[in-house]
Order: C-alpha cells, then structure tokens, then sequence
C-alpha cells in the first residue's frame, strides 16, 4: 500500500533521492525537476514541494508544486514560472491500476498544503502528452477550468525507416521553405551560446524584441541559471545565428526525456526580412531529432486564428490540449477584489485564473483559448 510524503529540496537527502526518481521518469518534463526548481525558485518569495507516492519506501509518483508569496495572498501552483508544463508524473514501474488511487490522494493532499499555508488559491496543470485530465476533474474540486493547448510537433514522424530526416514543410515550394532557403543565402552563421558575454548578447536582443512588442521578457538571471544548471546536464541548449558579429537570432530550448520546449526564441528586427529565426528553427529541429526527443513543443498561441498558430503550424505542428485547473482557496470574490490588474502586476507568469473570467464575474466553470 502507498503512503503519500512531502519533500522539500532543502532536504539534502529528499533532493538526492527526487533528482534520481526525476531521471528516471522519461515521460516527465523538466519543469518538474529539482533542477527546474533551482532555475526559477526565488528563496524569498517561492519554496519548491515535492509530494510523493511510496510503496515499500521506492517513489511511485509525484507532484512538484510551488508556493509563490505574493502580495495579496499565498498561491499554490504546479504551473512553475516560464514554460507551462507539470502535474503529476509516474515511474515507468507504476501499475496502471495505482495511478487513479495515488493520482486522488496526491490531489487531495495538494489541497491540504493550499488551506494549511492560507493560499488564495491552488492550481494544478494537466499534461497534453498523457490522458490524465480527468483525474484533476475528478478529484480537483476545481471552481474552474481553463482549457488551452499547445502547438507540436511530433518528431518520430520527420524520420523516415532509413533514418533519413524529411520535415514535410520542406519537401514542396512552402512559406516555410522560400523562406528558409533566403535565410540560408543570407551569410549566417550558427553557434552554441558559449559563455556568460554571449548569454548578454542573447538577453539584450531580447529585452530589445521584447520592447518593441511591449512585452515583458525573461530575465537574465533565468536565462544564467539555465545556462549555468541545465546545459551542463544536456538539458538545454542556446542557439545562436549571427551575420557577421551581429546576433541576429538567439533560441534556448529545454528539455528533459521525451519533450524538449522552446522556451524561448527571438530576433532582431532589423533584420527580420532576412528570416534568421528560420535558420534557428530548423538548426533545432534537427538537435531535437539527434538527441532522441519524440516532441518539439512550441507551447501555445494567443489564438489560433492569428500569424504565430500558423506558423507553428507551417512548420508541421499539431494541437494537443490540456487544462489548468483552478480551487480557489479563499473564494471567487477574494479574487474578484483583488482584480484582474493587481493579478497581472502582483503574480508574474503564474497562473491564478483565466483573465476572461472577470468580465463575468467567473460565472462560468469552464474558459476557452479562442
């Protein structure tokens, strides 16, 4: 019979046994590894949990979740920072036949952790690669649910039985292909991020995209964690395309097991006409393919029906959906006075509640991506 534990990474001993449990989970993502969690955790204001299924004292299952202390009240979430990706992940020896029983103690548990640390609310993400959504609509208790998606590409598709890769979007006069073939007519050149300037060079073309979209991008201490942390594990990796010395497009991908996400990719507008973001997707195509993942996620859209989803989607990537689930652990009114603006300033890239449900008050249990 399983027991359910809490771990903290704190726990010389906990982290030692969670990092090996995590590597041997090829289904989990890298979201939910110890080593995500040293990425992202801000000590001062987020302390990582870990809630594991024991049998006879080997981890079964579990559940990375992050405690976020903000300003209007505690939250509790698997959605850990940048890169929507997490939940509950099973060892491969886990029966089907215990995954319902310890996927319901581990939610419920989840739940116990929300109301013992005052949190505002709780919300716990589905996985778009694994069938397991109704376990959280079963045993949740969720006030809502927010149903996305994410765009992939299935890379086993790409090889054909020779071993020879074929990337369908290429084998005809494409968008894709006219403009790939000017990138690589243009004199640019490819490199690995190999050091801490360089890793500058990257943020700063970011923060400069970024404000011209007036959008908020990631921070450099991120970006030197996950170079500093996971390039050295091979569970991540920067591209970079020049012309000249010039950085015209950067890439950082991450990945772990079966998925590798591209968490982030940009370039510089002023040379925009010349596609270097082409070359950048298709040199990391091509990594993914060599590395042995199964699934290229390009994370989500803003819709499906703008430029972004279909261009991910000329490329060869697929829909999958998935969901948050959201328990509000103080009620849909504190929420409500707390307000959609001090949301968004208060609670940066963390999921509390779909920001549509304030024109009706939440009214509804369930919200859609357009």
């Amino acid at each position: 019979m399983f027991k359910v534990d809490r771990c903290e990474l704190s726990n010389s001993a906990h982290r030692a046994e969670l990092e090996q449990f995590f590597e041997s989970c090829p289904n989990a993502f890298i979201q939910q590894s110890p080593y995500w969690a040293d990425v992202i955790a801000d000590p001062d204001k987020e302390t990582p949990y870990y809630l594991v299924a024991r049998d006879s004292g080997a981890i079964l299952a579990a559940l990375p979740l992050y405690l976020f202390e903000g300003p209007q009240g505690a939250l509790l979430s698997s959605v850990p920072d940048v890169g929507p990706l997490g939940g509950i992940f099973f060892s491969p020896l886990c029966h089907s036949n215990q995954k319902v029983e310890i996927a319901k103690e581990l939610i419920e548990r989840s739940g116990d952790l929300g109301t013992e640390k005052k949190c505002i609310g709780l919300t716990i993400i589905s996985n778009p690669f694994e069938p397991d959504r109704n376990l959280y609509a079963q045993f949740m208790g969720a006030d809502i649910e927010f149903e996305n998606f994410t765009q992939v590409i299935p890379l086993s598709a790409l090889v054909t039985p020779e071993g020879e890769v074929k990337l369908p979007c290429l084998q005809k006069r494409t968008y894709v292909r006219r403009r790939l073939s000017k990138a690589q007519k243009s004199g640019f050149s490819v490199k690995d991020c190999e050091n801490l300037n360089e890793l500058e060079q990257f943020f700063r073309l970011s923060e400069k995209r970024h404000g011209e979209l007036g959008a908020k991008g990631i921070a450099f201490e991120t970006l030197r964690r996950i170079f500093e942390i996971l390039v050295p594990r091979k569970k991540a990796k920067f591209i970079h395309v020049y012309q000249g010395d010039k950085l015209a497009s950067a890439g950082v991908h991450v990945g772990h097991g079966h998925v590798v996400d591209i968490l982030r990719l940009v370039q510089d507008s002023e040379l925009a006409e010349l596609y270097p973001n082409f070359i950048n997707t298709h040199e990391s195509i091509l990594w993914a393919i060599k590395e042995g993942y199964r699934y290229y996620n390009w994370q989500s859209s803003p819709d499906r029906l703008g430029g972004v989803y279909r261009h991910k989607k000329e490329w060869g990537a697929e829909e999958m959906g998935y969901s948050f689930f959201s328990r509000l652990l103080a009620g849909k009114q504190r929420v409500l006075d707390i307000g959609e603006e001090r949301l968004r300033a208060e609670y940066p890239f963390r999921f509390v509640v779909p920001y549509a449900g304030f024109a009706d008050d939440f009214a509804q249990s369930v919200y859609r991506k357009n």
